[in-house]
């Protein structure tokens, strides 16, 4: 039997595509040794363990999990917003921080794990991060992990639904802030020189919306051939 399949029944995990990403990040053993391939053939006597797997909704959360380590963010006992919700894993990472509250938000229909949806403490908004209801409730911290458009399009909104004094980390990806000239054929920023342009270009243009910047990080990589990404953390004043 296939690995994926057979981690996916063996340990009960939610769906075949988890069990790949789980073996994508190299979280499954088999014999003491990594696994590399979805399609290893395995048996029912192999000797096979997953590590590092904490459950996540989706792995998504593992990067926002670096930015609380880097940054030593709190939100425990506060209402958030993730934009760009998709399968919840920045809001299940809210949660297990502590959060009072998340507002999800995505423009496609809600894809949310049920367990964050049951949790009492979520609200699914599908809404263009770009045009967000004026009459949302404020948030003390905003998180975002959005694709395919500029962050440019959005920070201005997020700015909006923030508090003042409130903060912000917001997921930076290179290859949706430059040309297409930049990228590679398979879609890759490789020129280290313009992942820190598209950076700086980000920065410029959350400052003149009236963000203040507070730290930079890159994102963990979890698979290979992967754009490096970067993690952006703002603040907007008290007074502005």
């Amino acid at each position: 039997m296939r690995i994926d399949k057979y981690i996916q029944d063996k340990f009960n995990l939610k769906s075949r595509t988890y069990a790949e990403n789980l073996i994508k990040t190299g979280s499954v053993l088999l014999r003491g040794k990594v696994v590399t391939k979805s399609s290893l053939d395995v048996g029912e006597n192999d000797d096979i363990e997953i590590v590092n797997d904490e459950n996540y909704a989706s792995q998504g959360a593992y990067k926002l999990e670096k930015a609380f380590d880097d940054f030593s963010l709190d939100v425990n006992g506060k209402n958030c917003a993730d934009i760009g919700c998709s399968n919840g894993g920045f809001t299940d990472c809210l949660l297990r921080h502590g959060a009072k509250h998340v507002l999800a938000v995505d423009v496609a229909d809600c894809a949310l794990d049920s367990k964050l949806l049951e949790s009492g403490k979520v609200d699914f908004l599908k809404a263009n991060a770009r045009e967000l209801p004026k009459n949302l409730e404020k948030v003390d911290f905003l998180c975002s992990d959005v694709s395919f458009i500029s962050l440019k399009y959005v920070l201005q909104s997020m700015f909006d639904l923030l508090k003042n004094g409130g903060e912000a980390v917001v997921l930076v990806k290179p290859q949706f802030e430059l040309d297409k000239s930049a990228l590679t054929k398979s879609g890759i920023v490789t020129d280290e020189k313009l992942r820190k342009r598209a950076v700086e270009s980000v920065k410029s243009y959350a400052i003149s919306v009236g963000f203040e910047i507070l730290d930079l990080s890159i994102s963990p990589i979890r698979y290979e051939n992967k754009n490096v990404e970067y993690l952006l953390y703002l603040k907007k004043p008290f007074y502005c």
